[in-house]
């Protein structure tokens, strides 16, 4: 992976961590003034990885999709995929 394509991923989660804050800034506003408004949610679906220790999940966004992996080493990568036509399977 090239560090632009890295920089990148790091840049659209930042924005999406950024969007989901300032959502939750204003959801907390709305809730002192008596409005109900729920909190935004990532839903995570689970992808099967073979052999490989660990689950691996992605969650839909804007734009594509956010991964991650729970195992000895955690991270998150955004996917672009903008028509967000990835079933989740790998190419032959």
């Amino acid at each position: 992976m090239t560090k632009k394509r890295i920089v990148f991923g790091v840049f659209v989660v930042l924005i999406v961590l950024t969007s989901c804050l300032a959502e939750q800034e204003m959801t907390a506003g709305n809730q002192a003034e008596g409005a109900a408004v729920s909190s935004p949610r990532l839903v995570w679906h689970t992808l099967e990885n073979g052999h490989l220790s660990g689950r691996t999940y992605r969650a839909k966004i804007p734009g594509g999709w956010l991964l991650t992996k729970n195992s000895g080493d955690t991270g998150i990568t955004f996917v672009p995929d903008p028509q967000h036509k990835w079933d989740g399977n790998s190419l032959p």
